[in-house]
C-alpha cells in the first residue's frame, strides 16, 4: 500500500515540475484527491486498529474524516483551494502528520503487545509439553 502511495506521489511531483502552467490550474484538484485518498486510508487504518483492540481508534477516524472534509471543500470550491492553498495544505499536512505520528506509536505498542503475547503462548506450550506423560511403548525403535 505504501509503495502505491509513493509511486502516485512521485508521478504527481514529476508532472507538476514538467507542466507548471497546467499544474497551477489543476493543483487544487490534485491536492483534494490526494487528501481524500489519505483520509480514507486513515479511516481504514483506524478500523484495523479497532480490530486489534486499540482504545483510541476513534481519534484516527476523526483525523481521517477531517482530511476528507478538507478535500471535499477544495473540490466544491477550487477557488477556495487556490486562494487558501497555503492554509489548507498546511492544515491538511498537520492532520495527516498527527495521524501518522499517532499511528506509528500505536503500531509500536501493537508490536510490543504481539511479542508479549507470543512469549506468553510459548511459555504455555512449553508448560503443556512438560505435563504430557510419555508412553514408553512408543519410544522403542522397530
Amino acid at each position: 500500500m505504501y509503495i502505491v502511495g509513493g509511486l502516485i506521489d512521485l508521478v504527481l511531483g514529476i508532472y507538476l515540475i514538467a507542466y507548471p502552467m497546467v499544474s497551477m490550474e489543476v493543483i487544487p484538484f490534485i491536492i483534494a484527491f490526494w487528501l481524500m485518498f489519505r483520509g480514507f486510508s486513515s479511516v481504514g487504518y483506524a478500523m484495523d486498529l479497532k480490530r486489534y483492540g486499540t482504545r483510541d481508534w476513534g481519534w484516527y477516524v476523526a483525523f481521517g474524516i477531517l482530511a476528507v472534509i478538507c478535500s471535499l471543500i477544495i473540490l466544491w470550491q477550487p477557488a477556495v483551494g487556490a486562494l487558501y492553498a497555503v492554509y489548507m495544505i498546511s492544515f491538511a499536512f498537520l492532520i495527516i502528520g498527527f495521524f501518522r505520528i499517532m499511528l506509528s506509536f500505536e503500531l509500536k505498542n501493537l508490536h510490543k503487545r504481539g511479542k508479549e503475547w507470543k512469549e506468553k503462548k510459548e511459555k504455555e506450550v512449553s508448560a503443556d509439553t512438560k505435563r504430557v506423560k510419555r508412553n514408553p511403548t512408543f519410544d522403542t525403535f522397530v
